[in-house]
C-alpha cells in the first residue's frame, strides 16, 4: 500500500490508432486552463512561454484561474500578454478543485488542456493535443511527456524518492504490470463534457483543501476511466516543469510523501463506512507506531537509512491522517456531482 491507486483499465492508445468508427465528427475547440496562486514570476514566465506557441485555428480561450487569500495576478491577464481571448478568474475559496471547476464553468464545450503557473511549453503543444484529438476516439483524454531542468544538483540519497513530477517523463506512463498512473496535472487534456459528466473535480480533495492532498487530477482521470474515456499519450505534447530547487530537499520530499497518502487513507475509509465498517482498523496504527518507532531509532543512523525510514513513516502519518480526516466528513458518501452540482454533459450552474 505504498502508492496512489492505479488506472487499471488498460494501456493509454497510441495517438496513431484507427478507430474512425468512434471518431468524432463536429468541429473541435481548444481552451487552456492555467491553475495559479499568488506567484507572479513564475506566472508571468509561463504566460510568455504560451504566448510563444502556435495557436490553432479551432483556438478558443485561456483562463487563468487563481485560487488565494487575494486577486494577486489579475494584472498579468489585463496586460498585452500576447494571448488571444485571455480570461482571468479568481477563487477565494479554499482548494485547486475548486478553482478548477470554476474554470470548467467558463468553459461551454471541447478540449481543455490543463496547465499549472511554472510550466514552459514547446511551441507546438498545442497542434499536437489538438491533433490527437482528431484522430482519438470520441471518449478520450490526453497527456503529454515533460521534462525537468538540467542543472539542478539532487542529493544521491534523495534522487529516488522524488514524485514523478519533479523527474523527466518522456514515455508512456505505464507500469511494469501495464498499469496505467495517470498523467501529469499540469499536461493533460479532457472534454469539458466528459469532466461535467463525472461530476467535475472533487472539491474535497487536492492543493488546499480540507484534506491537502495531491493526486486529484488522478483522480478525476480515474473517474474518467470509469465513465469509458480512453487514456491517449501524446508524445509532441512536451513540456518543461520548472521544478522549485525546494524540491529537492528531504523536508519537501516527506512531506510530499505524506500529502501522497491521504487520498489513499480517505478512499480505504469511504470503503469501509460504504460496507457499514466504522471502527478503524488496528493494524492503521499499529503500522503508525512501529514506523514511528523506526524513524526514531534511525535518527543515529546514516543520512540515507535515517531518510528512508523517515520517508516510510511520513506515508503511515499521512494514510492514518487521511482516514480518520474521512471519517469526520458527513458529506464523505455523497458522488463528487452530488457535491458540485455537475451531473451532466451542459454547462453546469452550481456556485460550489
Amino acid at each position: 500500500m505504498g502508492e496512489f491507486p492505479c488506472l487499471t483499465t488498460g494501456p493509454p492508445l497510441d495517438v496513431s490508432s484507427n478507430r474512425s468508427s468512434t471518431m468524432r465528427t463536429h468541429p473541435l475547440s481548444l481552451s487552456i486552463v492555467i491553475a495559479a496562486s499568488s506567484r507572479t514570476e513564475k506566472l508571468s514566465r509561463t504566460i510568455q512561454s504560451l504566448a510563444s506557441c502556435d495557436f490553432p485555428s479551432c483556438y478558443n480561450k485561456t483562463v487563468i484561474v487563481e485560487n488565494g487569500d487575494s486577486a494577486t495576478l489579475r494584472h498579468l491577464s489585463s496586460t498585452n500578454t500576447g494571448i488571444p481571448n485571455l480570461q482571468y478568474i479568481f477563487r477565494s475559496r479554499p482548494g485547486k478543485t475548486s478553482a478548477l471547476n470554476a474554470a470548467l464553468r467558463a468553459i461551454e464545450d471541447g478540449l481543455i488542456f490543463f496547465t499549472d503557473d511554472d510550466i514552459t511549453f514547446h511551441s507546438d503543444i498545442l497542434n499536437a493535443y489538438v491533433h490527437a484529438a482528431e484522430s482519438a476516439p470520441k471518449r478520450a483524454y490526453f497527456g503529454g511527456p515533460h521534462e525537468t531542468p538540467k542543472n539542478r544538483v539532487i542529493p544521491t540519497h534523495i534522487k529516488a524518492y522524488l514524485p514523478a513530477s519533479a523527474q523527466d517523463r518522456i514515455h508512456n506512463p505505464v507500469t511494469k504490470d501495464r498499469r496505467f498512473t495517470g498523467f501529469m496535472g499540469f499536461n493533460w487534456a479532457a472534454y469539458a463534457h466528459d469532466l461535467r459528466a463525472t461530476g467535475g473535480f472533487d472539491p474535497r480533495l487536492g492543493p488546499g483543501s480540507t484534506l491537502n492532498s495531491v493526486g486529484d487530477e488522478t483522480e478525476m482521470q480515474i473517474r474518467l476511466q470509469e465513465s469509458g474515456c480512453e487514456p491517449i499519450f501524446v508524445p509532441d505534447a512536451r513540456v518543461e516543469h520548472r521544478v522549485s530547487p525546494a524540491t529537492y530537499t528531504e523536508e519537501w520530499i516527506l512531506d510530499r510523501r505524506y500529502r501522497e497518502a491521504l487520498w489513499p487513507g480517505w478512499t480505504l475509509c469511504a470503503k469501509h463506512l460504504a460496507s457499514n465498517k466504522t471502527h478503524t482498523p488496528v493494524w492503521l496504527y499499529m503500522n503508525w507506531i512501529t514506523q514511528g518507532l523506526r524513524s526514531i531509532v534511525a535518527r543515529s543512523f546514516a543520512s540515507d537509512r535515517r531518510f528512508i525510514e523517515a520517508y516510510q513513516f511520513a506515508w503511515h502519518r499521512g494514510f492514518l491522517t487521511g482516514y480518520t480526516r474521512a471519517k469526520r466528513r458527513d458529506d464523505l458518501l455523497l458522488s463528487v456531482s452530488a457535491i458540485t452540482g455537475m451531473n451532466g454533459r451542459s454547462k453546469a450552474t452550481s456556485s460550489l
